[in-house]
């Protein structure tokens, strides 16, 4: 399979083009709308580069294309594939809101295309090992997801200071890492939150946009979620902290770096072996992405899952500004 890389100036675009080769897979060509970053890359790969995507797309004519961006440029780009009919995998959340992404999602729907996105957290194995034991839609008592990251230098480092800004990204660590755990939400329970409540400060790195962010959601039952997230660490040595906590029908769950304990209602501890942190999950996007084309099946995360995940961030970030509760 021949693929297409758009916008490689994206600090999540290594994950790509560093796993590609190990999965038999060439890429022909890549972009960037920063000339000297797409000939950098292109240069690393043997590929050809080009500054815009649309003529990268039109000559190579590849079978398959991986897309990122900044928030602003991405429902362009999936416009444009989409059009195209041309089958990808893109990075979340595809836009800068729900109004961007959900015309996206009811063309994707009504093409039956093929629109994959990088909700990673869904591949590791502690949360493919929490939907074996209790089931998909288990009953989960509540959950509690905790994820740290830093420092926003990284972002200028890597010439991606646009995430900082809402012009840019729409919004802050709410939207950049909040929406994994939204989704997973849904993902682990099948439920969907009924209220909302949120917190959201730029206390920490004095950004435009949220660095600390509490979302508080409950389900009609009673179900309960707390996501957490921010961009607190200095760097150095740790620049990730997760921490997840989760209780089902069949114990409790409690994920600590690399490692999750699983004790079950007998009071026995299970360990399951990480990594834990979605980054490295990257790999098993792509075969999934692979895999899924030649099956003729859908993948494990699609516009659709990113749409409903990313219209919970949205009613996080109404909740923040009235200071009220959000009934949704």
């Amino acid at each position: 399979m021949r693929v297409c890389l758009i916008e490689v100036g994206h600090w999540h675009a290594p994950f790509y083009y560093e796993k590609l080769a190990s999965q038999g897979i060439a890429v022909a060509a890549v972009s960037d709308c920063t000339g000297a970053v797409a000939e950098r890359v292109g240069r690393e790969l043997g590929c050809a580069a080009y500054t815009d995507y649309r003529q990268m797309v039109e000559r190579e004519k590849p079978d398959f294309v991986f897309a990122l961006g900044r928030h602003r440029d991405m429902a362009g780009i999936a416009s444009y594939l989409l059009d195209r009919r041309m089958p990808f995998g893109m990075e979340k959340p595809l836009g800068l809101s729900s109004a961007e992404v959900g015309p996206l999602a009811e063309q994707a729907r009504r093409q039956a295309a093929f629109a994959a996105v990088p909700l990673t957290f869904r591949a590791t194995p502690w949360v493919q090992k929490i939907r074996e034991v209790e089931g998909h839609g288990g009953d989960l008592a509540f959950l509690g997801f905790r994820f740290m990251t830093g420092p926003v230098s990284r972002y200028y480092t890597a010439g991606c200071e646009w995430i900082l800004t809402r012009a840019g990204a729409g919004g802050g660590c709410t939207l950049n890492l909040g929406i994994h755990f939204t989704d997973l939400f849904v993902h682990l329970t099948g439920k969907q939150p009924k209220r909302l409540w949120a917190s959201m400060n730029s206390r920490t790195n004095r950004t435009e946009v949220e660095d600390y962010s509490l979302v508080a959601m409950e389900a009609a039952d009673g179900t309960s979620c707390r996501i957490e997230t921010g961009y607190p660490l200095p760097g150095g040595a740790k620049s990730r902290a997760l921490e997840c906590v989760l209780r089902g029908g069949q114990g409790y769950y409690e994920v600590r770096e690399e490692e999750m304990l699983w004790v079950d209602r007998d009071a026995q501890p299970h360990h399951i072996p990480g990594p834990t942190h979605q980054t490295y999950f990257y790999s098993l996007f792509i075969k999934d992405c692979a895999d899924a084309m030649r099956e003729g099946r859908a993948p494990v995360a699609d516009i659709q899952d990113n749409l409903a995940a990313l219209k919970l961030v949205e009613a996080a970030y109404r909740a923040a500004q009235t200071k009220q509760v959000v009934e949704l």
